[in-house]
């Protein structure tokens, strides 16, 4: 069982994450929204993917460590 200085440090960094990937889907959506009136490249999307995928889970990202 954790003491209750390490749970809250654990729920900090928890909402912290959360922030995080809400803000990385915020960049994304507007990017995208921003080229709405453009044809968005396969490539593009793929990177986009790529950094949602590695803000919100480095560990499964393709290349992570």
């Amino acid at each position: 069982m954790l003491d209750d200085h390490t749970a809250e440090q654990v729920r900090e960094l928890a909402v912290g994450s959360h922030v995080l990937e809400a803000k990385v889907r915020q960049a994304i959506l507007r990017k995208l929204f921003a080229q709405s009136e453009e044809v968005v490249g396969a490539k593009e999307i793929l990177d986009l993917a790529e950094a949602f995928a590695w803000v919100t889970n480095p560990g499964q990202a393709h290349g992570g460590n």
